[in-house]
């Protein structure tokens, strides 16, 4: 799935438009996590990262740098507790590249 919305979010003519698809399936991971094996959750938790990722660019194009910075760093956390060291990498860089 999130292969698909980093798709529809490149080839959308108005990014922001992607935003509520994004919003929904990081509810529904949300609400996946609760409760799941260690296994499962790190699984789980890098598909967050990245969709977490995702908003912050959506955010970012519309020019809400706080929204993104605060994307970025959820990004990040979900992605270091995924051990997913190189999305959490990429949310630092998104997120030292939003002060700038």
């Amino acid at each position: 799935m999130n292969g698909h919305l980093w798709q529809v979010y490149q080839l959308a003519r108005a990014k922001g438009s992607v935003y509520p698809i994004v919003r929904d399936q990081l509810t529904t991971l949300n609400d996946t996590l609760d409760g799941r094996p260690a296994t499962e959750s790190q699984a789980l938790c890098s598909a967050a990262g990245d969709l977490f990722q995702l908003a912050g660019e959506l955010v970012f194009d519309g020019n809400r740098y706080t929204d993104a910075a605060a994307s970025y760093t959820l990004a990040a956390s979900a992605s270091k507790e995924a051990q997913s060291y190189d999305l959490w990498a990429c949310a630092l860089v998104r997120h030292t590249y939003v002060d700038l």
